[in-house]
C-alpha cells in the first residue's frame, strides 16, 4: 500500500490543507460538488503559470487563493488578467469572488518543477540532461530529499521503461515527515511521458 498512496492525501492531518473547502447537507451535496469541479476547471485554463489552487466557499462569496512561481504574469499588466478572471467568475456564478495571489519559490515548487521537465521533455531533449540540470539548481536550497521519476517511452525508445534520480534522504512511509508531490504528463511526438516529483523538507 506505500507505494500507491498519495503523499499529500496521506499527510493531511499533519503538513497539507483540502485544496477545496465547502459545507452542504445531502441535497445540496451534488450541486456544490459540480460547481466546485466547474470552477477549478476554469481556473486552470485561465490562469497561467500557477502551483496550486485553494478554493473556499460560503454561502455569498468564494475566497481563492492561487500560488504561483510567477504571480506578475499571473496578475497581469495593471491587475488586468486577475479583473478579467473575476469578471467572467462572478458574471457566471452570480456570487462575490476574493481572489489572493502569493508567491512561490520555483527552484523547490514541486509543480513548477515536474511542469519544466513536461516542457522540456516535449521540446524533445535529452530527459537526463533535463534532470540533473534540475537536481543541480535544487542543490543550493536547504531541502532533505528530492526524487524524480520519469517513465514512457524516453528519448524515442521503443521498449517503454522508468527511471528515478533521487538527492539526499526521503522518507515516503513517515508520517513525521513534510513530502511534497506532484504528477504530470508530457505530450511528446512518440506518446505520453509520465514525471512524478516528491520533496522533502
Amino acid at each position: 500500500m506505500g507505494n500507491k498512496i498519495n503523499p499529500i492525501g496521506y499527510r493531511i492531518s499533519r503538513f497539507n490543507n483540502w485544496y477545496s473547502k465547502w459545507n452542504s447537507d445531502f441535497k445540496t451535496y451534488k450541486t456544490k460538488l459540480i460547481e466546485n469541479l466547474i470552477l477549478r476547471n476554469f481556473l486552470e485554463k485561465e490562469v497561467k503559470e500557477f502551483s496550486r489552487i485553494y478554493i473556499e466557499s460560503a454561502r455569498n462569496f468564494f475566497l481563492i487563493k492561487i500560488f504561483s512561481s510567477k504571480p506578475g504574469i499571473v496578475i497581469g499588466k495593471k491587475g488586468g488578467n486577475i479583473k478579467r478572471i473575476k469578471f467572467n467568475l462572478e458574471k457566471k456564478f452570480n456570487k462575490k469572488f476574493y481572489i489572493i495571489i502569493k508567491d512561490v519559490i520555483s527552484d523547490i515548487d514541486v509543480n513548477s518543477i515536474s511542469r519544466k521537465i513536461c516542457y522540456y521533455l516535449e521540446k524533445r531533449m535529452n530527459y537526463r540532461k533535463i534532470i540533473n540540470n534540475t537536481i543541480n539548481r535544487i542543490k543550493k536550497f536547504l531541502i532533505r530529499g528530492l526524487k524524480i521519476k520519469v517513465s514512457g517511452r524516453l528519448n524515442g525508445a521503443d521498449i517503454a521503461r522508468k527511471e528515478s534520480f533521487k538527492l539526499g534522504k526521503i522518507s515516503l512511509n513517515c508520517i513525521n515527515e513534510k513530502v511534497d508531490f506532484s504528477e504530470k504528463f508530457a505530450e511528446t511526438a512518440y506518446g505520453k511521458i509520465g514525471v512524478k516529483v516528491w520533496i522533502s523538507y
